[in-house]
């Protein structure tokens, strides 16, 4: 079934014509003649009233004889679905607007196809049932609030391509246990991981230059942290209330910092482990001088109890990444196999 729900607007952009949610088999869209590309576009009808249990995007619409190439889902296109447990993009889509996808109670996958650059602000916020997602490369931001409340949000794989992990990009995430930062990440912003209870370790790499306040606020399993080399800002509250026992510095002259970076942290009982050649400095550098034991940090070492796994392996440092060695297998710190 194909009609326009609303009027037809006329764009003064030379020739061409833009139509404003022109309905196509159920779903809504905006046209644009000039470049004929189409947007998904927001629709109550399409909220309160898609029943199937997966939504396929197409890559192409056709409507009044001429094709559309679907490239952009539109902001709050699909906010508060109330049906639908996958969404498959094609890969048309560039991009994935603001909200887009906020709050469908149903949604558990979702599928980005390949093309995809631009994930909005608050997109998949408060999907209680999303439990795994798969960022495609070209992606370099995680904008404010992405994955915010996903409470079953187990494991993202995040892509080489991403410099930037905005406020409260993964805030809340309750069950998010696997966990990979890319080695060209430049940031890690404001909340962006805090209340994350099921995260137990994370290697943060050498390009990362800022770690925000709070970042890691309250992660209450993490136990195990790895700080790159490039960390310049580690801002006060970014470790607050975990339940450390290791923390590994690559940087070798201390960082300046304020107390409140490990607030309601027990810093006697936590090791600290620096560079060889920078004990030391580290032990009588504020803060850092009341862990427990400063140790030097050697290129491998023995190690056990790693995601609960009481298997003994060997520490294995590469570029600020820290992986685990037993036999033959390389594993993450969170217990899964690199291949």
């Amino acid at each position: 079934m194909k009609k326009i729900s609303t009027l037809l607007l006329s764009l003064a952009m030379g020739v061409g014509t833009m139509f404003a949610s022109v309905e196509i088999d159920g779903l809504y869209y905006n046209l644009n003649e000039n470049d004929m590309t189409a947007e998904v576009a927001y629709s109550e009808k399409c909220i309160f009233g898609y029943t199937m249990p997966s939504l396929v995007i197409p890559a192409s619409v056709t409507y009044e004889s001429k094709e559309y190439s679907v490239t952009r889902i539109g902001n709050k296109a699909f906010n508060g679905l109330f049906g639908g447990n996958e969404v498959i993009l094609p890969n048309s889509i560039t991009g994935i607007g603001d909200s887009a996808f906020r709050a469908c109670p149903e949604l558990k996958k979702a599928h980005f196809g390949t093309s995809v650059t631009e994930i909005g602000k608050e997109a998949f916020a408060w999907c209680p049932k999303l439990d795994s997602v798969v960022i495609p490369n070209g992606v370099t931001c995680i904008k404010e609030a992405t994955f915010c409340m996903c409470d079953n949000l187990q494991s993202v794989t995040l892509p080489e391509s991403l410099k930037e992990i905005d406020t409260r990009a993964f805030q809340l995430c309750k069950s998010l246990n696997n966990l990979n930062l890319p080695t060209g990440l430049d940031s890690i912003g404001n909340q962006a991981f805090q209340g994350c209870f099921s995260l137990t370790a994370i290697s943060i790499p050498n390009s990362v230059k800022k770690i925000g306040w709070s970042a890691f606020l309250g992660d209450s399993v993490l136990t195990k942290v790895i700080i790159g080399s490039g960390v310049e800002e580690l801002s006060p509250m970014a470790f607050s209330e975990c339940k450390l026992d290791t923390v590994i510095v690559m940087r070798e002259d201390p960082l300046y910092i304020y107390s409140t970076v490990f607030f309601n942290v027990d810093l006697s009982n936590i090791v600290l482990m620096v560079p060889t050649g920078s004990v030391e400095a580290y032990r009588e550098a504020d803060v850092w001088k009341d862990f427990k034991e400063i140790l030097p940090l050697q290129e491998t070492m023995a190690i056990s109890n790693v995601h609960n796994n009481n298997a003994q392996g060997t520490k294995v440092i590469r570029d600020g990444q820290i992986f685990i060695r037993r036999g033959e297998k390389t594993y993450t710190l969170q217990g899964n196999e690199v291949r």
